[in-house]
């Protein structure tokens, strides 16, 4: 070790800790600004919301089939049983789509409200 390492006042401490200094003020920006999912949701931004609103869709659809099949087996009502779970699926798939869709608008408001601890600019 030389004497620069442990001096606190050397230039190299002093740009190190700048430079730290520096690093912080970028995290703390990229945290308030990122989109990493606060809710969310999407855990980590649009894709992740697009592979979760096609996932509930078609989980929507499959369970309503499922359900409607089995239905149709055990009281064999075929096809009307499949028919009407599988409608009741798609309307179950649309109502997720639109309140994962309204989940994001709000998120997207709330982000472009400014802060109450941001000053407000005189015109």
């Amino acid at each position: 070790m030389s004497a620069h390492d442990t001096d606190p006042s050397s230039p190299e401490r002093k740009a190190l800790a700048e430079l730290d200094r520096h690093l912080d003020e970028s995290r703390r920006a990229k945290g308030k600004n990122s989109n990493n999912g606060a809710g969310a949701d999407g855990p980590t931004g649009s894709m992740a919301g697009a592979m979760r609103l096609g996932v509930e869709f078609v989980a929507c659809i499959g369970v309503g089939a499922f359900l409607g099949i089995s239905l149709d087996r055990w009281a064999n009502t075929a096809p009307w049983g499949a028919i009407i779970l599988i409608a009741l699926g798609v309307m179950a798939g649309f109502v997720s789509a639109w309140r994962m869709f309204r989940h994001w608008e709000n998120e997207a408001a709330r982000q472009d409200t400014p802060h109450q601890d941001t000053p407000k600019k005189n015109p």
